[in-house]
């Protein structure tokens, strides 16, 4: 398995959603083929979401035997439809959660 010290950008699909949603922190951007993106990592998406919106969204774990398995609390609301392999895909899988409540008006 690969790590990397670097935290993980939301996409730009994300990042348009986010904006939609409300989200205006001011952010750095990164310039990418003459394009400017926001560089938004996921951590600071969901920090926005807990501050501004309420919404108390957490990754934690479960391991066994060195197996680990990552999962998502949504407001004390386990996430166990689906179990993760890496922090940052129960991460990023959170924030499409998160935003889909804050779509749905769940939120």
């Amino acid at each position: 398995m690969e790590i990397r010290n670097q935290l993980q950008l939301v996409t730009h699909e994300q990042a348009m959603r986010l904006k939609a949603a409300g989200f205006d922190w001011i952010t750095p951007m990164k310039c990418k083929d003459g394009f400017y993106f926001p560089n938004l990592h996921v951590a600071l998406a969901l920090k926005w979401a807990r501050v501004v919106r309420g919404v108390y969204a957490r990754v934690t774990f479960t391991s066994c035997n060195e197996n680990i398995k990552y999962f998502y609390h949504i407001n004390n609301t386990c996430g166990f439809a689906e179990d993760y392999d890496t922090y940052e895909e129960a991460e990023s899988a959170l924030l499409e959660a998160v935003l889909s409540k804050i779509e749905k008006k769940e939120v």
